[in-house]
């Protein structure tokens, strides 16, 4: 059963840039076919960035986390 943290997933993203251009192209793909259990999906899918801090948090305790949130606008030809 999956279990990954949405923190995992979030920094996989930042790391792979493969990854981070197919989520670009097709977020929901990319989260559906995670590691991450339907709940934590439906967090990421939900757009709530309250949401998605306060899981990560949960996640983290010991850590300060804050995210800055945005939907990145890309110009095409």
């Amino acid at each position: 059963m999956p279990d990954a943290k949405i923190g995992e997933f979030l920094i996989r993203l930042s790391e792979d840039p493969d990854l981070l251009r197919e989520f670009y192209e097709d977020p929901k793909r990319v989260i559906e076919e995670s590691e991450l259990s339907e709940e934590k999906r439906e967090i990421l899918l939900g757009e709530d960035a309250v949401r998605i801090q306060d899981e990560v948090r949960a996640e983290y305790p010991a850590r300060d986390i804050f995210f800055l949130f945005f939907r990145p606008v890309f110009h095409r030809p």
